[in-house]
């Protein structure tokens, strides 16, 4: 490695990176934004961290071939992004003697790794130009098609699903009271019950009233995300990425075009209203009110009287936009007073989940609880009465200590410091507008072809179908990007929307969490190599990397490459596709033996194709417990081999009190049948690890409370403790968690019948 020429004076021998490089590198970032990112510790996404993984090696072995340097100017964000990936590492390793999800663990490890490199790939192609721009394009495209889908999703999908799902529960009911049906109806059924799938076909009844309920409340855009409040953080980062390009394109702008941007700013705007998630409200706000102070600064530095008016101008349009749509929200039913009324209840259950993460980071201070084991750990330390069993503490500093540990918290901290003084310390530019774009086009068409060609083609692979949505949402894309072309609004970022993106989104993820999602985390990296590709704080001259480092780092991806193949992709996939083959025949075949047996066959080659994941084998357990109860429960063999499974599933996820709750539950109807003193002590173990692991569950300590009074030993206690539970989760309002009338008649039996003795 040798020392090249100062920043200021980029080296000449510095070639930017050919264009297909650009398509690639914004394709595949692109891509993150169309996929569920909250089931990244799933495997669900792990196939594009395979893909950065062998894009990289393929870009420093072609550069190493042709001899091209590769320059790198070191920072101390460098060092603090290897300690927040080192961090998980390290508790994704302890996991091994503590015990935990290992499968879990180990995809999220992947993860952080891509990240890693995409934070490589970010510092050394931002030097160019048409790669910013590009990315920006990319940005704004995917926010635009995303807001369209998002309104689409609440106006019409919602409703739509609503009554599909209230079609289902009649027919369904009416099955239940064996009335006759119509092959129409028959076919009907089965078709409503295909689309819902097997998560739905094996919820108890409370669960689908449940569900059923969640459905017909909830109508919060999601976009291709699981939460709101994933969206809610993208949109939050696309308005202020829009905002300033806004401003300085508008006035040059043709009426056609100012109608264009204008509607673009409102589908976003309007989209971010309806996801209902203050957080990004008030962090889109802050973040609007820092760049406008940034602005107007630069202006009266600069004494730029027409870029003054321009930002005035746009400010008071922004707020009468805002305005009216906010009024079109609450008229047309998106929007209602709850989602203010509410606020100090939402803080509320916030502080609990902080209060209890924190209880929970006290007990493994140093190390966390290890990457993607967050929920099974928390409920041991939820607090009575609160509301969730959260997937992440929604605070991000809390999120990546759980994960990561200390080590990873400091380089979270270091690594936004670094980047935020940087950004401070960068001198404006002498124009009072940004980086002019050249008359072509940055190459925004092929980007879109990359992204959701891969989309499609995994979706084909791995899902077996082609996503309709997915097609719809490519032909938006193309729409999309060629306005956004003609609008011009593909600038390289400034130094300031960068560093008001990054605060903003921190600010957002401070009280929603979801630092953890690799959606979100590549939008933080994103605006952290902005703001260093433009910082002018640091003058040191930049490290020429030579053949013979390229051709070390190409073959680090690629060995990166094949472990993340080997030990995430393939079994992830291969183990992913046969539970859904599986679920789908275990739960709609009832009690046909041919479709049990062939769920049997999935289930066995998913805890084959992966033998980390303990849901194969939690699945082959509920299969033979069925199994059983359909035999009379007079097949041994076959309660043994559900206990067997439920055990290996146990080993595999220990910190889970669903898991143990499941082996009580086998062993108190098989007590009930045998009256076994063997058979109840196994029941009361089982159930107290579920109670120890998750205290604070009224259904558990009730269920607890039962078997220890018909097996002769106290559950005057546990009983007293689950209707006090149940009495708050009433008084808060919880009555998804509320007990049935005959369990609390009988919890009370427990406990005055212990006061009579």
């Amino acid at each position: 490695m040798t020392r090249s020429s100062a920043r200021s004076n980029p080296a000449p021998n510095e070639i930017p990176p050919p264009l297909w490089e650009t398509v690639v590198l914004v394709g595949l970032f692109q891509c993150r934004f169309f996929v569920p990112t909250e089931g990244a510790e799933l495997g669900g996404t792990l196939w594009l961290a395979m893909a950065w993984f062998g894009f990289a090696a393929l870009t420093l072995w072609l550069k190493s071939r042709e001899k091209e340097p590769l320059l790198w100017t070191p920072h101390w964000s460098d060092l603090a992004i290897v300690l927040v990936v080192a961090g998980h590492l390290l508790s994704a390793v302890v996991l091994l003697r503590t015990g935990g999800n290992l499968r879990a663990a180990l995809n999220m490890v992947w993860e952080w790794t891509s990240l890693l490199c995409l934070w490589g790939l970010f510092r050394t192609s931002l030097r160019d130009k048409l790669t910013g721009r590009t990315l920006t394009a990319g940005i704004l495209t995917s926010v635009i098609v995303l807001s369209g889908f998002g309104i689409w999703q609440h106006y019409f999908w919602y409703p739509q699903q609503a009554r599909e799902l209230n079609e289902l529960v009649t027919l369904q009911e009416r099955m239940e009271r064996s009335e006759p049906l119509s092959s129409h109806e028959i076919s009907r059924f089965e078709e409503l019950l295909q689309s819902f799938g097997a998560s739905y076909s094996s919820l108890d009844t409370q669960g689908k009233l449940s569900f059923v309920a969640r459905l017909r409340d909830s109508v919060e855009p999601i976009g291709r995300f699981a939460l709101a409040n994933s969206l809610a953080g993208l949109l939050c980062a696309g308005v202020l990425i829009l905002a300033p390009l806004f401003v300085q394109k508008f006035s040059g702008w043709t009426l056609g075009q100012r109608l264009a941007g204008v509607g673009f700013l409102a589908l976003i705007v309007l989209c971010l209203i309806l996801t209902k998630s203050r957080t990004a409200w008030i962090a889109t706000g802050f973040g609007l009110g820092l760049e406008s102070l940034m602005f107007f600064r630069k202006s009266a530095a600069g004494r730029s009287e027409s870029l003054r008016k321009t930002l005035t101008y746009s400010l008071t349009t922004g707020v009468l936009i805002v305005a009216l749509l906010t009024l079109l929200a609450v008229w047309t039913g998106g929007l209602d007073p709850e989602v203010i009324s509410e606020a100090p209840k939402s803080l509320q259950y916030r502080l609990e989940y902080w209060i209890a993460t924190t209880q929970m980071l006290s007990d493994h201070f140093v190390l966390g609880i290890g990457p993607g084991n967050f929920r099974a750990n928390y409920l041991h330390y939820k607090l009575p009465g609160a509301s969730e069993e959260i997937i992440d503490p929604h605070n991000f500093l809390l999120d990546i200590w759980a994960n990561g540990g200390l080590l990873a918290l400091v380089g979270l901290i270091v690594w936004t410091m670094s980047i935020v003084f940087s950004g401070i310390m960068t001198s404006p530019p002498k124009s009072d507008t940004q980086s002019k774009s050249p008359d072509e086009a940055v190459p925004g068409m092929s980007v879109q072809w990359v992204c959701f060609g891969l989309l499609i083609i995994t979706s084909l692979s791995f899902g077996g179908i082609v996503d309709n949505q997915l097609v719809a949402l490519f032909i938006s894309a193309l729409i999309v990007v060629s306005v956004v072309n003609w609008l011009k609004m593909n600038d390289c970022l400034t130094a300031v929307t960068a560093i008001c993106g990054l605060v903003a989104l921190l600010l957002h993820l401070f009280a929603s969490g979801g630092i953890e999602m690799p959606a979100i985390a590549q939008l933080l990296l994103f605006f952290g190599a902005v703001a260093l590709s433009q910082s002018t704080s640091d003058q040191k001259a930049p490290i020429t990397i030579g053949r013979t480092g390229q051709q070390i780092l190409a073959a680090s991806m690629g060995i990166l490459l094949v472990g993340s193949l080997l030990t995430g992709v393939l079994p992830a996939q291969l183990a992913g596709a046969r539970l859904t083959l599986g679920s789908e025949s275990m739960f709609q075949g009832n009690s046909n033996y041919s479709a049990k047996l062939f769920a049997r066959h999935e289930f066995l080659g998913a805890a084959a194709a992966d033998t980390l994941d303990p849901e194969p084998y939690q699945l082959l357990a509920q299969l033979s417990y069925t199994s059983w109860k359909n035999s009379g429960r007079t097949d041994e063999d076959l309660f043994q081999e559900a206990v067997d499974f439920q055990n290996e599933a146990i080993s595999r996820d220990p910190q889970n009190s669903t898991r143990y709750w499941w082996l009580g539950k086998f062993w108190t109807d098989r007590f009930r049948i045998t009256q076994s003193q063997q058979d109840a002590d196994e029941a009361v173990k089982a159930f107290e690890n579920s109670v120890e692991r998750y205290p604070h569950d009224a259904h558990r300590l009730a269920e607890f409370a039962i078997i220890l009074e018909d097996t002769d030993r106290s559950g005057e206690s546990v009983a007293r403790q689950a209707l006090e539970l149940d009495d708050l989760n009433q008084t808060r309002g919880h009555v998804d968690k509320a007990l049935s009338s005959e369990i609390r008649k009988r919890l009370e039996e427990i406990v005055s019948g212990a006061g009579t003795e």
